[in-house]
């Protein structure tokens, strides 16, 4: 029966001689590769964000319904642009608060 890893594979931290320190009961290696994917994802974020946002005219034209319908598109393109900067913040604060003191 397969327990979880092929017997003779070592991890990193094992090789070294080192126990390897778990977060939350997962497995962290020594590299912060969670945390650089945080940033690029932050990054990324922000810049698609202010597309969404900035991307979105504020031109208001007459009263009909349709343009009443523009109107509420353009605010909900605005608030999705909101939401996809909010989540690359929140990936970057989850990515810090799981590093491993050192």
């Amino acid at each position: 029966m397969f327990s979880g890893k092929p017997e003779g594979i070592r991890t990193m931290s094992e090789a070294e001689g080192a126990e390897p320190t778990t977060v939350g009961g997962v497995a962290q290696s020594s590299t912060n590769a969670g945390l650089v994917i945080a940033v690029l994802w932050a990054a990324i974020s922000v810049i698609a964000g202010l597309i969404f946002i900035l991307g979105t005219p504020d031109i208001e034209y007459g009263g009909d319904a349709y343009t009443g319908i523009q109107a509420a598109a353009a605010q909900t393109a605005r608030a999705v642009g909101w939401l996809i900067i909010a989540t690359g913040a929140l990936g970057l604060v989850i990515a810090t608060t799981r590093r491993s003191p050192k």
